[in-house]
C-alpha cells in the first residue's frame, strides 16, 4: 500500500447531509465565487484552526528543560557515532551480533 504525497491526486465523495448544505448554502452566499471544492476546504481549515488553538500547551520548568536541552545534545554528539543503514540485512546481522 502506498502512502498519498501531496502532490497525488486524491478523490473524496461527499454525501451532503442537511446539515452540510446548510454550511454550504452560507459559505456560497458570503464568497459567490468560490467553487464548492474550496469552500469545503475553507471550512475544513478553520476547524483544524479552532481545534488546534484548545490544545493545552505545557510549559517546561527549569529541570525539564535543562533535561531536553542534555538530550538534544546528546543526540547531537551520538548522530556522529550512528550511521543509517543502506541494507536491511547488513542492519539485521549487526543487531544480532550486537554492534549495535
Amino acid at each position: 500500500m502506498n502512502a498519498l504525497t501531496p502532490s497525488q491526486p486524491t478523490r473524496l465523495n461527499l454525501l451532503i447531509d442537511e446539515k452540510l448544505a446548510i454550511v454550504l448554502n452560507f459559505f456560497r452566499a458570503k464568497y459567490p465565487l468560490l467553487k464548492d471544492v474550496d469552500i469545503i476546504r475553507m471550512a475544513i481549515s478553520q476547524s483544524y484552526v479552532a481545534e488546534i488553538e484548545k490544545l493545552p500547551t505545557h510549559k517546561l520548568n527549569n529541570e525539564e528543560e535543562e533535561s531536553l536541552e542534555l538530550a538534544l545534545e546528546d543526540l547531537h554528539s551520538n548522530k556522529a557515532k550512528y550511521k543509517p543503514y543502506s541494507n536491511v540485512n547488513k542492519m539485521v546481522d549487526d543487531m544480532l551480533a550486537d554492534k549495535i
